[in-house]
């Protein structure tokens, strides 16, 4: 409202209580162009998509598309419409959506090309774990994707080499206490990696902190 009343064309003032009589009346003549918005009608907003996969993208989605043998199989159902399938799933230029995102099939190497692209590239900016979700999920979707890059962006050598660490600095170490009689205090450990033996691979063991006696389970 001040920087209307600062303005210096003719009928500048508000009338009383605030209101503006006539929005023309702030400009001059030939300043100010009404044009009438512009409703996209259902069908054109269909076809109208923010995200468009890029040739070499897409080429590298249909070659992981054909090795995945789950991605293949919904996706024939789909061709089938069999009704059972998840409501949530489509398809657009033979490849699966999931609510109107990417479906990425399980190859490795394609996801971390998206999770790069979203956050590594200097259009990103490194950004945190919830805003590189964000990001990803706009377009894509794939099983547990949220743990997938949660871990990519914890492990990024750059945000750890650059970023602040934001939370309360951590205490001291403390000594454990010294144990008086036996079996008070124990301490455990697994060893594993061992060739299986009745159908086991591992050992639980348990020691006492002040016999250092010793249970392999």
């Amino acid at each position: 409202m001040k920087r209307l009343m600062l303005c210096r064309g003719i009928g500048t003032t508000p009338l009383k209580g605030g209101v503006i009589p006539n929005l023309f009346l702030f400009f001059r003549s030939g300043q100010y162009v009404h044009e009438e918005p512009v409703i996209l009608r259902p069908h054109v907003l269909q076809t109208c998509q923010g995200f468009r996969l890029q040739t070499t993208f897409h080429e590298a989605l249909v070659k992981a598309a054909d090795h995945d043998q789950t991605y293949l199989a919904t996706l024939k159902v789909l061709l089938k419409g069999d009704s059972k399938v998840d409501i949530n799933f489509g398809i657009e230029k033979d490849l699966l959506l999931y609510k109107n995102r990417w479906y990425i099939p399980k190859d490795e190497g394609l996801r971390r090309t998206i999770m790069e692209a979203e956050h590594d590239s200097k259009i990103a900016g490194h950004f945190g774990t919830d805003k590189t979700i964000d990001m990803v999920r706009a377009n894509f979707y794939w099983p547990k994707m949220d743990e997938h890059i949660t871990e990519y962006v914890r492990s990024c050598d750059v945000c750890q080499r650059n970023k602040v660490i934001r939370h309360k600095k951590y205490g001291l170490l403390e000594p454990l206490e010294v144990p008086m009689r036996p079996w008070t205090a124990i301490s455990m450990d697994f060893i594993v990696g061992l060739p299986k033996s009745e159908g086991y691979t591992k050992i639980w063991v348990i020691i006492d902190r002040f016999s250092k006696m010793a249970h392999f389970i």
